[in-house]
């Protein structure tokens, strides 16, 4: 009995050199051959269904050090290995899923492009090499576009100029260039650009709104309202230390005044932004949140924002288009008067808290006008 270890058996798709012979005995008749099957490949790990915000970036060819970003769109049947989908520009995707490895090719007309990346443990990213029918090539990322949940993640979108984002436990930010998924907890770095924010609220409806011209952390309560609070910025050189008088010079005033940081919103929804001394929710609106050394400032440039004074936090306080609302600072041992005048006397304290209220009196520079007088909160 002649057996060939490479001829392919008639009427099936498997060959002899998919098998493995475990022996052969003697029984009556001939020979009796023992085969061992290989066992199929197994059954992909991972589904790749959903959209996915990917970025090229060619290392060589005729665009060194540029990057494409895209978004692909991928479809991937419960148990078959096999993943189609299309891209931004309407390229066809086909490939194969092995284990942890997928290989795609992206048609497009003439154009034609190669992937071979690894699926990350998590099923959430990828990465590896991309090579393409113009005759470029380079490193293949991307990012599975998680839909936003609620109190747990959100989607930011670099809606113009430049965008950074730093996941919690990383150590740098990172550009944006598409819509990605970010967990609550991260800080958004859009001093140079504008970042579009949509999270998801109870019930199952998304909320979206831009922010601009400020760094902030994004996070999100059970109920739904999300906070960016002012984050970045350096309080170095502000007032501080125990003070025995009010500053009186003009050049102490404008520190206290100084601008540290600050970030505007152009939002519907549960959004609020939230400064070292108050927090301003929206009611519909375009708002500024300014940290300035001596407090914080809120401006409603459109509609209104209801603002919180964390020294007084049960008392709201309504904003409406136009207008503004100063909450101040108040710290153990510093002024926050915008008085800039030197009190020649005080009297009638009213303890509260660790500050007192002082009545101020400015005497005339002329004898003819009567002195004046206003209340100041001084903290010891």
């Amino acid at each position: 009995m002649d057996i060939s270890e490479s001829a392919p058996r008639r009427g099936t798709e498997r060959s002899v050199t998919a098998r493995t012979r475990l022996g052969v005995t003697a029984a009556a008749g001939g020979l009796a051959v023992v085969w061992a099957i290989a066992a199929p490949a197994p059954a992909a790990s991972v589904n790749l269904s959903g959209t996915w915000q990917s970025n090229y970036d060619c290392t060589t060819g005729s665009c060194p050090g540029t990057n494409f970003p895209d978004t692909l769109t991928l479809t991937q049947a419960p148990g078959s290995d096999t993943v189609t989908g299309a891209d931004e520009l309407d390229g066809t995707l086909t490939g194969t899923l092995s284990g942890s490895a997928l290989t795609l090719t992206e048609t497009d007309g003439s154009y034609t492009a190669h992937f071979s990346v690894t699926i990350a443990p998590d099923g959430q990213s990828w990465s590896g090499t991309l090579s393409d029918s113009n005759g470029t090539s380079g490193i293949e990322t991307a990012i599975l576009q998680v839909p936003p949940a609620v109190a747990q993640s959100g989607d930011v979108v670099p809606v113009s100029g430049t965008v950074l984002v730093r996941a919690p436990g990383q150590q740098t930010f990172q550009p944006l260039t598409s819509s990605t998924s970010i967990p609550m907890g991260s800080l958004v770095d859009a001093t140079k650009g504008t970042a579009g924010v949509t999270v998801a609220v109870p019930g199952g409806a998304t909320q979206s709104g831009n922010f601009y011209d400020g760094e902030f952390a994004i996070s999100q309560a059970a109920s739904g309202i999300t906070t960016e609070k002012l984050a970045g910025g350096d309080f170095a050189g502000c007032p501080a230390g125990k003070t025995t008088r009010l500053a009186s010079s003009a050049t102490a005033a404008k520190k206290r005044k100084t601008v540290v940081r600050e970030l505007w919103g152009n939002a519907h929804g549960d959004f609020k932004t939230s400064g070292r001394a108050g927090a301003a929710a929206v009611l519909g609106t375009i708002w500024l949140t300014e940290d300035r050394c001596d407090g914080t400032l809120f401006k409603a440039v459109k509609d209104a924002v209801t603002v919180t004074d964390f020294a007084h936090p049960a008392h709201k306080h309504v904003v409406r288009q136009g207008h503004s609302y100063f909450a101040p600072l108040y710290l153990r041992g510093q002024a926050t008067s915008e008085n800039s005048a030197a009190s020649s006397s005080s009297a009638v304290r009213n303890v509260r808290r660790s500050c007192v209220w002082i009545w101020q009196t400015r005497l005339s520079d002329t004898p003819s006008t009567s002195p004046t007088s206003r209340s100041v909160m001084f903290c010891t």
